[in-house]
């Protein structure tokens, strides 16, 4: 991964942040980068992980260097989640 993904992560988490109040936390924060080419698409994340709670054990669990710079957005998480599983 280039040097410029850390950049373009800290401009969409400054500017882009405030649209997960209005429900598009995925598609304006984790899409970035879960897009099939960085990252699995939200398609295949769900096909792997089918219920909350094994998508937040893997998000957990991770040790990619960006998503451990994210696990502490304990609320923009908890929305991702809700915006992929409903009230599951």
């Amino acid at each position: 991964m280039g040097g410029l993904h850390l950049p373009f992560l800290l401009f969409t988490i400054i500017l882009l942040a405030p649209l997960h109040s209005k429900g598009q936390v995925w598609d304006f924060f984790c899409a970035t980068c879960h897009n099939g080419s960085e990252a699995p698409t939200k398609e295949e994340l769900l096909e792997k992980y089918s219920t909350k709670e094994k998508f937040l054990q893997a998000i957990e669990n991770s040790k990619n260097p960006y998503m451990v710079r994210l696990k502490p957005q304990k609320e923009l998480i908890g929305k991702a989640l809700k915006e992929l599983f409903g009230d599951q």
